[in-house]
């Protein structure tokens, strides 16, 4: 069985020397991939990105379910 699709999450804190002064950013990121198996007879597959949603609100994606449904 595969699970073709797979949902990331991410948060990136911009807090360093160089923006001393300036506002303070946030980035958060749902991204949403497509898999298709690999193997030594297969030229293509792997993990592709098929959507993303970005945001600046430091808590967009902190509440995320995921479903996954098997596929025989």
């Amino acid at each position: 069985p595969t699970v073709p699709l797979v949902l990331t999450s991410s948060y990136y804190d911009e807090n360093n020397e160089l923006n001393y002064g300036k506002k303070q950013r946030y980035d958060n990121s749902l991204i949403l991939w497509s898999t298709e198996p690999i193997g030594p007879l297969i030229k293509t597959g792997g993990i592709t990105e098929l959507a993303r949603m970005e945001s600046i609100n430091s808590g967009a994606f902190k509440l995320i379910a995921w479903f996954p449904l098997v596929l025989p």
